[in-house]
């Protein structure tokens, strides 16, 4: 989680307000969320009164990961339903164990 919101810090975050919590998919599979807001700089140096959220969700399986990143503007009412939606719909598919043997065929 640690270098998602470093890569978000590298594009203009600044003053980056970092909150996280347990998440889990509508299906039940579990992952971590980390969410807040910030100021962006720009690259002559001024930084934005206005502010910008995001979310990150992260999910660990079989040894890989799962990174889901959403970046906004933070009063922008479309913004924040389109967020919404792409939350509610992820989904992961559960793999099975790399361990099991292949069936034998006869």
């Amino acid at each position: 989680m640690e270098s998602a919101l470093k890569e978000i810090e590298k594009t203009g975050a600044t003053n980056m307000i970092v909150k996280q919590e347990n998440f889990s998919t509508e299906s039940g599979i579990e992952g971590l969320k980390a969410y807040g807001d910030f100021n962006i700089k720009y690259p002559n140096g001024k930084i934005s009164g206005e502010k910008a959220a995001y979310e990150v969700l992260l999910f660990k399986q079989n040894g890989g990961l799962q990174l889901v990143s959403i970046v906004y503007k933070q009063q922008d009412f479309y913004a924040t339903q389109v967020k919404d939606r792409v939350i509610r719909s992820v989904e992961l598919e559960i793999t099975q164990n790399q361990g099991t043997k292949p069936k034998e065929q006869e």
